[in-house]
This record gives structure tokens, C-alpha cells and sequence, in this order.
């Protein structure tokens, strides 16, 4: 197995300090893509505190790190201990201590593929640790539902939900200990949403950093089913900057009976083996019924459809008047 990588093993005697790897792998709607853009942002500040985010180590996805997981499933593991190689010696030359990879997909690796993993990564790293965020199961599940909403090609690909998003955290965690490292932790996505990014780099690498913006925005039902519709009846990129310009100009996140409803009923559909270890009570999540309808304010919810219609109106009008828009 190691004479595969027998080309990239560096001397037994270590020269200058030891480098840590720190590996954040997902899980899927927990906040990866906030921490990605952060480091990205963030890679000089960082890199003041020991910390190194590597960029464009792999060509299709420069900001992150999910390339590793599409390279070892497809067998080219040198390519993974090359680009590795190249980090190790960047953070050196830099003065690093620490290197932080993030990839939402690396928790989808086989216990063959983190064990390949952890050979290549222990040529070059002195210490592994791997870090994952968890969230409230019904949390991921509409959470889920709303992403397949949103970029799917039909309004509800089921199967495909369950076998890209809704992935056992327990299997996840035991995959990784016995395959990578004993030395891990594990966050609740619920105990540092509020400050997520500045949250996490303070408890994984104890840095701090000033980034809290959203890159994703959690729609309510009404107006990601809107949004939908229109993307898929007349999909363009105009379309989509009008929705991200809509979302920060009406914030507000309403919160219907109904999206409740399909929580519950698709929580009851999927599995719940390997979710009881970061099982929280769901009321204290997400309220009962009554509460949600008694802050429930039609009124401004009407307003922020005729906003948003408005803009979607303003839009078509000017692109029927500069096309053959029937």
C-alpha cells in the first residue's frame, strides 16, 4: 500500500516544526459553505495566527476541498499526495503550525478511502484531527427538502435526498475515528449558528476572525416555492441575482404550519439510526404549532410578495422589451 506514495515520503528526520492537519469534514447543511468563504477571506489573517487554508489545490473547486473525497473514490490517490506534498511544503514556507482542509464531501468516504487518506496525510503531517458540525435532525431533513426545491430538476427527488444529504452522523464519526484519527471533535451546528464563523475558528483553532456573513440563506416555504417556479419556467442568471437581491432586502424568515407539517412527515419517512448522539429535543429547536401561527403576521407577509413580484414584474418587462419574450 505505502510504496504507492514512496515518492512523496520526506526523510525519516523531519526537518524545521511539526504542522498539524486539521480536517473539517461536513457535515452537508451545517454551515460548511460559510466556513469555506471565511477561510478564503480570511486565509491572510489566519495564516497572522498559524493557521493555513490552502487555495486552488484542485482545479474545479479552488476554495475548498471536496476535490480530495472525488479523487480517492475515483482511485487517483497520487493526485491527493501531490497536492498535499504542495501544501505541506506552502504552510512550511509560510510558518504555519496548522493546516485547516474543509469539504462537505469528505463524509461521504469509504473507511477504505479515509484510511487512504490518513496514509498520505500522515507523510507530511505530524498530528490529524478531524473536525465535524452537526445539526438537528429534522433540521437537515426540511433543510434538504428546501435544497431540492430550490436546485433540483423536479420538486422532490427523494432518493436522492437520502443519499446526498441525509447521511448518518454516528457512521460518519466511526468511520473517521477508526480509519483517521482518534483525536476529533465534534460541534453542534445549534451551539454557534448564532456567530458561525467567528464561533468555529474560535473553538476548532483557537483564532478569531471578524467574517459573519451569510452565504446561504434558509427561504421560507412560500417564497422559495415562488422562486422555484419562476427559476425553472425561466431560468437565468438575472433571475437568480434578482432572488439574492430580493433576500436582502426582506430578511424575514417566516415560518409556516405547513413547512412543519413536512418536517415531521419526511422525519418520519427516513431513517433515525445514528442521529440519537446529537438528538435535541425539537421543541426547543423549532416551537410548537401555536406559537408559530400566533406570531404569523399575513400582513407583512403579503407586503413581501408584492415586493417580490414587483421586482420579478420589473424584470420580465425589461427583458420582453429588448427580446422575442411572447
Amino acid at each position: 500500500m505505502m510504496s504507492e506514495f514512496a515518492k512523496f515520503e520526506r526523510p525519516q528526520e523531519r526537518t524545521g516544526h511539526p504542522i498539524r492537519l486539521i480536517v473539517h469534514v461536513g457535515m452537508h447543511k451545517s454551515g460548511s459553505t460559510a466556513i469555506q468563504v471565511a477561510a478564503q477571506q480570511e486565509q491572510e489573517e489566519l495564516l497572522k495566527q498559524g493557521v493555513f487554508y490552502p487555495l486552488a489545490i484542485f482545479p474545479d473547486i479552488p476554495d475548498q476541498h471536496s476535490e480530495i473525497a472525488f479523487n480517492l473514490t475515483q482511485g487517483q490517490s497520487t493526485t491527493v499526495a501531490a497536492a498535499l506534498k504542495k501544501v505541506e511544503q506552502q504552510a512550511r514556507e509560510l510558518g504555519a503550525k496548522t493546516v485547516l482542509l474543509s469539504g462537505e464531501e469528505l463524509c461521504k468516504l469509504s473507511p477504505e478511502d479515509v484510511a487512504t487518506f490518513r496514509d498520505i496525510s500522515s507523510l507530511f503531517f505530524e498530528n490529524l484531527q478531524f473536525i465535524v458540525i452537526v445539526r438537528n435532525r429534522e433540521n437537515v431533513i426540511i433543510s434538504a427538502y428546501k435544497h431540492h426545491l430550490r436546485y433540483s430538476r423536479t420538486n422532490m427527488v427523494f432518493n436522492e435526498m437520502v443519499g446526498n444529504e441525509f447521511i448518518d452522523p454516528e457512521q460518519i464519526i466511526k468511520n473517521w475515528r477508526r480509519n483517521f484519527s482518534d483525536n476529533y471533535r465534534v460541534i453542534h451546528y445549534d451551539s454557534i449558528c448564532d456567530k458561525l464563523v467567528p464561533n468555529f475558528f474560535k473553538n476548532v483553532l483557537d483564532v478569531n476572525v471578524v467574517f459573519n456573513r451569510r452565504e446561504n440563506y434558509s427561504l421560507d416555504l412560500l417564497t422559495l416555492t415562488i422562486y422555484n417556479l419562476m427559476l425553472k419556467e425561466w431560468s437565468s442568471p438575472e433571475i437568480d441575482a434578482l432572488m439574492w437581491r430580493f433576500i436582502n432586502q426582506y430578511p424575514t424568515n417566516d415560518r409556516f404550519s405547513m413547512e412543519e407539517g413536512i418536517k415531521r412527515s419526511l422525519s418520519e419517512a427516513l431513517p433515525k439510526s445514528g442521529w440519537d448522539i446529537i438528538e435535541l429535543p425539537a421543541d426547543s429547536l423549532i416551537g410548537a404549532s401555536s406559537e408559530i401561527r400566533s406570531n404569523f403576521n399575513p400582513v407583512e407577509v403579503s407586503e413581501r410578495m408584492i415586493g417580490f413580484f414587483t421586482m420579478l414584474r420589473d424584470h420580465f418587462r425589461e427583458a420582453k422589451a429588448g427580446s422575442d419574450m411572447p
